[in-house]
């Protein structure tokens, strides 16, 4: 071994391990999450059914009010929905157009599929 081989920098980094720290944060960023959650699920005490409410008191339920949605209710629903579709729509063009992309111009790939057609 040279004197000048040991003085070359590594053409490798020494730190920081990227896809370590990119994995962890992830693993770390869900943990987080899921506790956030379950944190928050057991935290809530208010009633979701009339079950629930059946369970915890012993008075009989007299009657259950219906909810009744107002205008803005409906309409944040009604523009959900179009934001949905819209995103769904905007999904498939992507999906389509990357299928285009990877398949057009490849007319080895044709002749690899149709060589046990011939």
């Amino acid at each position: 071994m040279s004197i000048t081989s040991t003085l070359l920098p590594s053409m490798m980094p020494v730190a920081p391990n990227v896809l370590w720290l990119l994995a962890m944060s992830v693993a770390g960023s869900v943990a987080f999450a899921l506790a956030v959650v379950v944190g928050a699920e057991k935290l809530d005490t208010s009633f979701h059914s009339v079950d629930e409410l059946r369970a915890f008191a012993a008075a009989p339920t007299l009657a259950v009010i219906r909810r009744i949605p107002t205008r803005a209710e409906t309409r944040r629903k009604r523009v959900r929905f179009a934001l949905v579709a819209l995103a769904f729509v905007a999904a498939l063009a992507v999906a389509v157009a990357g299928a285009r992309y990877v398949g057009s111009g490849n007319e080895q790939l044709v002749r690899m599929t149709m060589r046990g057609a011939e």
